[in-house]
């Protein structure tokens, strides 16, 4: 698997295996930032390998877990395209549904 480290773009939103330097245990993560993020206790010795969507990794994101939480601000975020085609549906309905 390819590892990615901070500063490196994101291929896809989805579910990562996150390995710290001597501070923690890997663990899952999901993502919707556009690049990786800097660990705020290991820096850049933190590495990223994109994985299969798991139940353990669900509800948890990257810019929410402590280790990143002051380094990913700034970072943009994906929208997420479901949400697109939810506002292009029903916006011109009721739009349509006002007049």
């Amino acid at each position: 698997m390819k590892q990615f480290v901070p500063g490196d773009h994101v291929p896809q939103a989805g579910t990562y295996r996150v390995y710290h330097y001597k501070h923690r245990m890997p663990h899952l993560v999901n993502t919707l930032l556009v690049q990786f993020p800097l660990c705020s206790k290991c820096g850049d010795k933190v590495r990223f390998e994109e994985t299969a969507t798991d139940a353990e990794a669900a509800g948890k994101w990257l810019r929410h877990d402590p280790d990143f939480m002051d380094t990913t601000v700034g970072i943009k975020v994906r929208k997420p395209t479901a949400l697109a085609a939810v506002k292009n549906i029903f916006l011109p309905i009721l739009w349509l549904c006002g007049t």
